[in-house]
């Protein structure tokens, strides 16, 4: 069975978690590629300010809606 991910962020939901997995879940899609820096600009200081706390909240919202994170990304050097 093959599944199609999405790019979380092609919703244009920026920093309103509850909303954007709503959205996603509402639209049929079950894994998505998710990048804290871009769906969650401003909660995580673009991409700087990830936290064990915010990925938690990320993991409960996402489980919720039972929806899972195919593709944790990033678009910064975390190094």
């Amino acid at each position: 069975m093959l599944t199609l991910g999405l790019r979380a962020h092609d919703f244009m939901i920026s920093d309103d978690l509850e909303q954007l997995t709503q959205t996603i879940a509402d639209n049929g899609v079950r894994v998505v590629q998710f990048a804290n820096g871009i769906s969650l600009p401003h909660l995580s200081q673009n991409g700087r300010g990830i936290s064990a706390g915010l990925g938690l909240q990320v993991n409960q919202m996402m489980q919720a809606k039972k929806l899972q994170i195919g593709v944790l990304s990033s678009y910064i050097n975390l190094i």
